[in-house]
């Protein structure tokens, strides 16, 4: 299978044409999916990036809204994928309640990026929620990461300080909680081998999902830098199996909110582009594209569903699977206006070119049809 994948790593936005064995890097902000636990800021400014990635420092800044973290001069801040809902959820101090039953949820790296929908989700669905971080994180001066950390406090979430590399303080935040997510960031990947062990030793976890929130590593063919990304992961999913650790898997694709402002373009504009676009191929490929917000509902969704447990959990919303040259045939009219098109002719896949089979996964939109996803529809009208 042959798949043209867009994805954050190291410093750039890369577009993959595995079947070409080609890789495009467009100019984007650093990959990182979560807080890093095991780095301390120092360490990560020395990190390892790509030959023409921009200021690393950038980095540092926590995001609101967008995947992965973006510098205040590279892109302003997009909560629409978040306004419909938070209008129909105002009550924080209801849905921060825990219900009786609910499963105790650990997020560890929930202050990076994907991992702040999973600290919200979390309380908002009346599950207790924890939170590991850093104690230094806790204190930091940074005005956006004080704002998230406060709104969690008032959400109820409790925040459990420890690192990945503190072993006790691991196996501590573990044994008290029902549920393990990790939104580690990339490069940090394969150091979830420490949370493996802490669940190990802990012996309570009843469901563990590993950082990653993309692609199914398993049934894409990559090509570097992203490969050695990939086969990370893998090789999480095979210790999680052989050492038995009841777990979750959860493919989400394209985060809505780092591509649709943009319409996927280079420079990644603030808002869609008005008189031209540069179309991958002929267009025709489908991608799959899910708000962040939903990818943090559907997720607390499977941690309790016994359907999902040792599976891999694919949100495919049916209204949100399209073509790139459905996707510009939708912006277009919306705004009454057609687009000059500029084609890269590179042949390549996409998102659903294999089956979902029951031996290996299941479909989110299926499993939740009450679920109320944001439509890509719905994403663009905030940009007319």
């Amino acid at each position: 299978m042959h798949v043209c994948e867009y994805s954050a790593y190291q410093g750039y936005i890369c577009i993959f044409l595995f079947n070409k064995q080609t890789v495009t890097l467009l100019r984007g902000e650093p990959g990182r999916h979560g807080d890093n636990l095991s780095e301390s800021a120092s360490q990560r400014s020395r990190r390892r990036r790509c030959p023409h990635q921009p200021n690393p420092s950038s980095a540092l800044t926590p995001s609101y809204s967008g995947f992965p973290p973006f510098s205040s001069t590279t892109r302003t801040e997009h909560p629409v994928l978040r306004t419909k809902k938070e209008r129909e959820n105002t009550n924080s101090t209801a849905a921060a309640m825990a219900v009786e039953g609910k499963s105790k949820v650990l997020v560890i790296g929930g202050t990076g990026y994907i991992g702040r929908f999973m600290v919200e989700a979390s309380a908002k669905a009346g599950n207790p929620t924890f939170l590991l971080l850093r104690k230094s994180s806790a204190e930091s001066a940074n005005s956006h990461r004080a704002k998230l950390l406060q709104g969690f406090k008032d959400a109820g979430v409790t925040f459990l300080y420890g690192d990945l590399y503190d072993h006790k303080s691991l196996v501590s935040a573990v044994k008290l909680v029902d549920v393990v997510i990790s939104t580690i960031g990339t490069e940090s990947v394969e150091e979830q081998t420490r949370i493996i062990d802490a669940i190990k030793e802990a012996g309570n976890v009843k469901r563990f999902f590993p950082s990653e929130f993309g692609n199914d590593v398993d049934r894409v063919h990559a090509v570097e830098p992203v490969k050695s990304a990939y086969e990370e992961k893998a090789k999480i999913r095979r210790l999680l199996e052989a050492e038995g650790i009841p777990h979750t898997i959860v493919s989400s694709n394209f985060f809505a909110g780092y591509f649709l402002p943009s319409l996927a373009q280079p420079g990644f504009l603030s808002s869609p582009p008005r008189d031209k676009v540069i179309v991958l191929g002929d267009g025709n490929p489908k991608a799959v594209f899910v708000s962040e917000e939903d990818v943090g509902t559907y997720t607390i969704r499977a941690a309790e569903d016994p359907r999902t447990l040792n599976k891999i959990v694919y949100l495919r919303p049916p209204a949100n699977i399209l073509s790139f040259n459905e996707l510009v045939a939708l912006w277009e009219r919306k705004i009454g206006k057609t687009l000059e098109k500029i084609y890269v002719h590179e042949e390549a896949g996409d998102h659903t070119n294999f089956e979902i089979e029951p031996s290996f996964g299941v479909e989110a939109s299926e499993l939740y049809p009450d679920v109320k996803y944001t439509t890509v529809s719905e994403i663009l009208d905030q940009f007319v």
